[in-house]
């Protein structure tokens, strides 16, 4: 089954230099807030893995999401994600 895809959802694959590079600090910065942390939570009772999640609850995810912010600020002049999250199509 052949799809006509529209010009502007062809996107180059980004090389793989780059993605390292842009995993790499957010992923840094949620392992330095969980490693201080995880000790406190661990002596107040709660499992390692709540130091985790909070790691990423407030490092990791508001990171991405920001960044998604700002990218669609800059393509639309507004906060929208019209241009930047194309995979919206469901799954057939």
């Amino acid at each position: 089954m052949s799809e006509n895809i529209p010009a502007s959802d062809l996107l180059e694959q980004m090389p793989l230099g780059r993605s390292i590079v842009l995993t790499l600090p957010p992923g840094g910065l949620s392992s330095a807030s969980y490693f201080p942390t995880a000790p406190a939570i661990q002596r107040s009772g709660l499992p390692p893995l709540a130091a985790l999640l909070r790691g990423i609850l407030l490092v990791l995810l508001r990171l991405e999401l920001r960044s998604l912010i700002v990218l669609g600020y800059r393509r639309n002049s507004r906060l929208k994600l019209h241009d930047i999250v194309l995979n919206r199509r469901p799954v057939p």
